[in-house]
């Protein structure tokens, strides 16, 4: 899945890393990079980079943390989130091309896998992923 997904986002400039910290704050805008780091289990030295990479991009941009003077909020731009259909797009023909594969149960049970998964792992169980749809 990660190489099939890697050729769709290899044209838009990104990485996998890059792609799953975009997520994350589509999810939830104005995290801190701890939080980020937390949500997506990115080791700290791998978020510098990355987002310094996706600023440079113009997808999101650093705020000033307004009890913290050394925290930073990440928040998406307007490029970055204009991102968005794309990165959903790429993400469910990623998930059809590997769900074709399975017959309409075995689809509905992985989806309650998921959903499980997703739930215990402290993820918003309500928001309508790409993944699992």
């Amino acid at each position: 899945m990660d190489k099939k997904m890697h050729e769709r986002l290899v044209p838009l400039g990104l990485s996998l890393n890059q792609f799953i910290i975009i997520m994350t704050l589509l999810e939830r805008d104005g995290l801190t990079q701890i939080d980020i780091g937390q949500k997506t289990m990115l080791p700290a030295y791998a978020m510098t980079r990355n987002i310094d990479k996706l600023e440079s991009l113009g997808y999101v941009k650093r705020k000033r943390h307004e009890s913290s003077r050394r925290s930073y909020r990440i928040v998406l731009t307007e490029e970055g989130r204009d991102l968005a259909p794309t990165l959903y797009r790429a993400t469910k023909s990623v998930n059809e091309l590997f769900l074709s594969q399975l017959e309409e149960d075995q689809k509905t049970e992985f989806q309650k896998i998921l959903r499980i998964l997703i739930r215990e792992l402290g993820c918003n169980p309500e928001i309508q992923l790409p993944l699992i749809e």
